[in-house]
């Protein structure tokens, strides 16, 4: 895993400017859940869903984090409670709660990650290896953590429910 990392580190700096992975590209999915956070923190629940209202402040986030996004946006697509969960990062300014976020993402992988080897049950390093070594250099882990998407958090939920449900199976 070192090793891929590293290649891929490596190789984006040989990259032509237009095509490289620049920091301040990632985690940019994270803006539509700074935006619900602070919609609710300030009593806007009722733009929630309201597109241009999103847009409009996305493009003011993005422009005072000195990131272009174009004519992008992202719209909140979840459900309206689940907006709570982004008020207390929605203090902080963009990037600080974003790399928060990137961190809280990244403790919930690992933590999914412990519960499935727990679940699998097998005592052979390298059988159970394997759920670590797969999952941290799979696309979608890597996509989950460069866009600050809500993945590794969800596969957390759906671990711990499949754990849980299995703990009344064990002998």
């Amino acid at each position: 895993m070192t090793i891929f990392i590293s290649t891929m580190m490596v190789t984006n700096h040989f990259m032509a400017d237009e095509r490289a992975v620049r920091q301040a590209d990632l985690g940019m999915d994270f803006i539509a859940f700074y935006a619900a956070g602070d919609f609710v923190r300030e009593g806007r629940i009722n733009e929630l869903y309201d597109l241009k209202a999103i847009k409009t402040y996305e493009h003011t986030v993005a422009a005072e984090a000195h990131q272009d996004i174009g004519e992008a946006f992202g719209p909140w697509w979840n459900p309206p409670i689940y907006a709570w969960v982004f008020v207390p990062l929605s203090h902080l300014d963009f990037p600080a709660a974003k790399w928060i976020w990137t961190g809280i993402n990244i403790a919930a992988a690992l933590l999914a990650i412990g519960l499935l080897v727990r679940i699998l049950g097998v005592a052979d390093w390298r059988v159970w290896g394997l759920i670590p070594l797969l999952t941290l250099t799979s696309m979608p882990f890597i996509a989950a953590i460069s866009h600050a998407q809500n993945t590794c958090t969800s596969l957390l939920v759906l671990t711990t429910a499949g754990f849980l449900s299995n703990l009344g199976y064990r002998q």
